[in-house]
């Protein structure tokens, strides 16, 4: 069921009904032009990536150089980033690992349980004594900024950390200083 509104409002005049239109129009070039520079956007942070992962740290590899400065007084030096993460399939080995050699520090244990309509009372009696009837949600993980600077801590002293197991990346990239 629609209703009519137009008892209520007061008659528009053309020019508030043109005054509209030119609004309207002027939200879509608004619109247009924030897709063009969000793109422009994407497209420098790609431009940027490409020469500060590839093209700077290619050559310099090429020059046998780790720094350098020009002759305008710009220091360019490439380091090594390290990426690091726990991919679902090896979620199970990679915290088996970190149990094994000491480093369950690292991880952080999520438990839920979770109770059906109509069982306050086996929730309350689960959260007093949490015993093994109850259908437990145990999740592990590892925050990606702690996993991150422990695998580079431990490949920076030299120490075996398995890389499939955390999907490490290493990116040489380059940084500018003025």
């Amino acid at each position: 069921m629609t209703h009519d509104y137009s008892e209520f409002t007061e008659p528009t005049s053309d020019d508030a009904l043109a005054e509209l239109s030119r609004l309207a129009d002027a939200q879509l070039e608004a619109q247009k032009a924030v897709a063009r520079a969000e793109q422009d956007l994407k497209d420098r942070q790609a431009e940027l990536r490409r020469i500060a992962e590839e093209l700077i740290p290619e050559r310099m590899e090429e020059m046998g150089i780790e720094t350098f400065t020009t002759t305008s007084g710009v220091k360019i030096s490439v380091k090594e980033q390290i990426r690091a993460s726990i991919l679902a399939a090896n979620k199970a080995a990679a915290f088996r690992w970190l149990r094994e050699e000491g480093h369950e520090a690292l991880i952080k244990r999520i438990v839920k349980l979770q109770f059906g309509m109509g069982q306050d009372a086996q929730a309350q009696e689960a959260i007093d004594r949490l015993g093994p009837d109850y259908d437990i949600d145990d999740d592990c993980k590892v925050e990606p900024m702690t996993l991150k600077k422990f695998v580079r801590e431990m490949l920076e002293e030299g120490q075996e950390v398995p890389e499939e197991l955390f999907s490490v990346h290493r990116q040489r990239v380059a940084n500018i200083k003025v």
